[in-house]
Order: C-alpha cells, then sequence, then structure tokens
C-alpha cells in the first residue's frame, strides 16, 4: 500500500517571517502622509465655507442697508442745490458793501463847521445788472451838504479821499446860500465806493 500524506501541504513549510521595521514604516508613510493632508484640506475647506457663508450673509445686510436709488437722487440733488446757494451767497456777500461802517467813518472825518443833508446811492446801468441774474448794489454815491466856508468843504473833500472804502472823491459844485441868517456854502460830492 501506499503511504498517504494526511497533513496539511504547508505544514512543513519554513515560516515566513514579518517585514522588518523600516521596511513597514517606508510603505505605511506615504499612506499617512496622504490622510493628514485629506484631513487638513478637509478642514480648511470647511472653514472657507463656513467664512463665504458669513461673507454672503454680511453682503445681503449691506444691501439691505444701501440707498435706494429715489434717495441717492434726491440727496445728488440736495447737494447740488447746496452748491448752488453757496455760491449765491459767495456773491452777495463779495459785492455786499458794508454801509453801517462807511456811515461811521464819514461821520468821523467830516470837520467841524460842516455837515451832510443827503445822501443818494447809484447802481451800474441796468444792462449791467440783467447779465449778472441777482440784485446789484450800488456803485457810488451823491452827498450834498452844507459848510461855513470854501476852505471847509476843502476839508470835507480831502478827508472823503482819506476814507477807505472810497474812491474817485470828487466836488461836483459848490453854491452859496443863507440859512436863517447865516451864510454858508452848500456843496455836492460823489465817490466810488469799493473796497
Amino acid at each position: 500500500m501506499r503511504a498517504v500524506n494526511l497533513l496539511p501541504p504547508n505544514a512543513y513549510a519554513p515560516k515566513q517571517r514579518l517585514p522588518h521595521a523600516p521596511v513597514v514604516l517606508a510603505a505605511t508613510a506615504p499612506v499617512l502622509a496622504g490622510a493628514l493632508v485629506y484631513l487638513g484640506y478637509s478642514f480648511e475647506h470647511s472653514k472657507v465655507v463656513s467664512r463665504q457663508s458669513q461673507l454672503g450673509l454680511v453682503q445681503s445686510e449691506v444691501a439691505a442697508l444701501a440707498p435706494s436709488p429715489q434717495l441717492a437722487s434726491e440727496s445728488a440733488a440736495v447737494a447740488a442745490e447746496r452748491v448752488a446757494r453757496t455760491s449765491a451767497l459767495q456773491d452777495a456777500l463779495s459785492d455786499r458793501i458794508p454801509w453801517d461802517l462807511t456811515f461811521d467813518r464819514l461821520a468821523r472825518v467830516m470837520p467841524e463847521g460842516s455837515w451832510l443833508a443827503t445822501l443818494s446811492a447809484t447802481s451800474p446801468t441796468p444792462s449791467t445788472s440783467t447779465t449778472s441774474g441777482g440784485p446789484v448794489s450800488p456803485t457810488g454815491f451823491t452827498v450834498q451838504g452844507y459848510a461855513d466856508s470854501q476852505a471847509t468843504v476843502a476839508h470835507v473833500l480831502a478827508r472823503f479821499a482819506l476814507v477807505p472804502g472810497l474812491s474817485n472823491v470828487t466836488l461836483n459844485n459848490t453854491t452859496t446860500t443863507i440859512i436863517g441868517t447865516k451864510s454858508v456854502t452848500q456843496f455836492t460830492l460823489s465817490a466810488q465806493v469799493g473796497s
């Protein structure tokens, strides 16, 4: 009879040894590195998605707070009106004549023995007033007054010429007249008003 081996075929095979630690480490290192990269990517991607959703919320809130087109057009109209009014005010103030200051200066320079009876202001020609589009300030004035003598009239003329803001002070005419029982000289002066 023949001999039959009942043992499994590997029973006599030499036992295999486990691979060395460096080989195992070299084989698992790329897998671990890939896993770490994947985990880092997933974590950062979730942060980006969260921030993008927050940005979307903030942008929607900003859009809700933005002025409506009607409000923007009204704001532009108000700004344009403000500029126009400021310009008109500056034009008016630049043409303003400080009459109170001018009258105060005239009163201070009037020599003794003279007084003013009338003062009338003159304006530029109407063609100038229509081109500027606004009210036109007087540019000159004429005064009529009385003095004790011709020498006093000369003093009035000389002192008016010293008043700041007056120019081209000229004597228009003089006449001798009687007021009550006293003989006085009536005079008419004209001057240009300006800075």
